[in-house]
């Protein structure tokens, strides 16, 4: 902080604040410290007072005091009003008053009276914590804010709240080894399916009750990731649309990332049952796609584990092709193959409890599950599309009944 005193009127002085960027003001402080009679240093500090010059209206606060009518005015340099950055201060300082992003979501005790237990176990736990900006650090608030303004400019005709929310699922599950990466996430958002979205149970539910793909509620990870089961030998993209058969994958990946908060901060462990998998369900451009979504380069999802169990014995060849073209090498790291004997290397303590009786060990219907599952969703989304008047009691008394509860500071 540097104080200004103007000399022309010593008995009333006008005093300036400018408070300065820290790292500006390093840089600065180490050029003076050059001689500047050299040409190379000289230079160097011209470019650094160029590059303060042109952040003075977010590094610089300049304000005057109040002058007595009866004085003259002193003279001396003009200095800059007040001028700061709208956006800047509301990413660091939220405004008091926002729009509240929230997808409603039944209350427990009405899923539990409607539908039972057994839909139950997919809803949040009851001590999830809602989840809003505030709880967010400064660099990811700007991250979420630099996604918005890139949608909105890029789909001026679709700025609805629903893509304030999304932008916090792209950006908390940006591909690479840290999350919040604005230039990663941005190369999903772009080239993301707007289709996606509006997937729904019912059009799914043939898909869905092949038994290819279903959350297991209950079952976690040593690390405590949440656990997603998939059978590769029951799609077959020989002779189905590819995109059709990626569809339920996608689906259920990016409702854990909505519905569960832990699914998009600490990321999702996927269980590959290789059971009677042959060279009949393997294409080079199904499986690109297939392993594309579990890296989140297709849609929002945050796979931290990915365990292929009882592979076939010819499988290696297989992998040494996944791995090389298809995966990157962070995420190929955290693919294990083992047989189904060791999967208490990976799953947490009484995992067989949880585990579907589609695998060696398994205790849990896998077709008990899938109903159960299809039950829930068409349940959330028949009270999502009542109009909020006629709709059924939400939560209200209880955090994790909601989903995740996200807070934007109003976008204009």
């Amino acid at each position: 902080m540097v104080l200004f005193q103007h000399r022309s009127q010593p008995s009333r002085p006008t005093l300036a604040v400018c408070v300065r960027d820290p790292s500006l003001t390093s840089v600065t402080s180490q050029d003076s410290e050059i001689d500047s009679t050299t040409p190379a240093h000289g230079t160097r500090r011209r470019h650094a007072l160029v590059r303060w010059r042109s952040r003075r209206e977010i590094s610089t606060v300049a304000s005057t005091a109040p002058h007595h009518p009866n004085l003259p005015r002193p003279h001396g340099p003009t200095l800059r009003p007040l001028e700061r950055s709208r956006s800047l201060a509301s990413i660091i300082k939220p405004a008091s008053v926002r729009s509240l992003v929230q997808r409603p979501s039944p209350d427990r005790h009405a899923v539990y009276r409607e539908l039972g237990m057994g839909p139950l176990r997919f809803a949040p736990a009851p001590d999830v914590p809602s989840t809003s900006l505030h709880d967010l650090t400064v660099p990811q608030r700007l991250v979420v804010r630099i996604l918005w303004e890139q949608w909105r400019d890029r789909n001026p005709a679709d700025v609805s709240a629903e893509w304030e929310h999304w932008c916090l699922c792209f950006a908390r599950c940006s591909p690479g080894a840290a999350n919040f990466d604005s230039r990663n996430a941005w190369k999903v958002m772009k080239h993301f399916d707007k289709r996606y979205v509006n997937l729904k149970a019912v059009t799914l539910e043939s898909r869905l009750a092949a038994k290819t793909v279903v959350p297991v509620p209950g079952l976690r990870t040593h690390q405590g990731l949440d656990v997603v089961y998939v059978r590769p030998s029951r799609f077959h993209p020989k002779t189905d649309n590819v995109p059709a058969i990626l569809d339920p994958l996608v689906y259920v990946l990016m409702n854990m990332t909505v519905t569960h908060e832990s699914a998009s901060t600490n990321g999702l462990c996927i269980v590959l049952n290789m059971e009677q998998w042959t060279m009949r369900h393997y294409t080079t451009d199904f499986l690109r796609r297939f392993w594309a979504v579990f890296q989140g380069f297709r849609a929002p999802v945050r796979v931290r584990q990915v365990l292929i169990v009882d592979p076939p014995s010819w499988f290696a060849t297989i992998g040494r092709l996944m791995t090389s073209s298809m995966m990157t090498d962070d995420f190929a790291a955290r693919v294990h193959r083992t047989p189904s004997a060791a999967l208490g290397q990976y799953l947490a303590d009484g995992y067989t409890q949880h585990l579907p009786d589609d695998m060696v060990g398994g205790s849990v219907p896998t077709a008990d599950l899938v109903r159960d599952y299809l039950a829930f969703r068409k349940y959330v989304e028949a009270v999502e599309e009542v109009p909020p008047s006629t709709r059924p009691p939400l939560t209200r008394g209880f955090q994790s009944e909601r989903r995740v509860r996200f807070e934007f500071p109003t976008f204009k």
